[in-house]
């Protein structure tokens, strides 16, 4: 049931993001003690980028597996449905 005197949804989810908002939160009390600061904020961000990057150009960099080992260390055992299924998909997109 919507009550007509509560704010809308969405004024209520954007006081959520600016007061309530647990993360928020912690910042401003780690700041408040001064274990933390907006600088060391912005430095981890800026870092935290910077090795997502770094990783995702690693793995950019890396050899691709040929398309008939994709299920090779998903499972134990190949089932029968499994291989149909891998020579299906060989068929369909070849032999790479």
């Amino acid at each position: 049931m919507i009550d007509a005197h509560s704010p809308p949804r969405s004024r209520r989810v954007e006081d959520w993001k600016k007061v309530d908002n647990p993360l928020l939160r912690l910042g401003n009390y780690l700041e408040s003690q001064g274990w933390w600061s907006a600088v060391e904020e912005q430095a981890l961000c800026t870092q935290q980028r910077k090795d997502v990057m770094d990783a995702f150009q690693r793995a950019e960099r890396r050899k691709k597996s040929q398309l008939g080992e994709m299920m090779k260390d998903v499972w134990c055992g190949e089932t029968a449905k499994q291989r149909e299924e891998l020579r299906s998909l060989l068929g369909k997109y070849g032999r790479a």
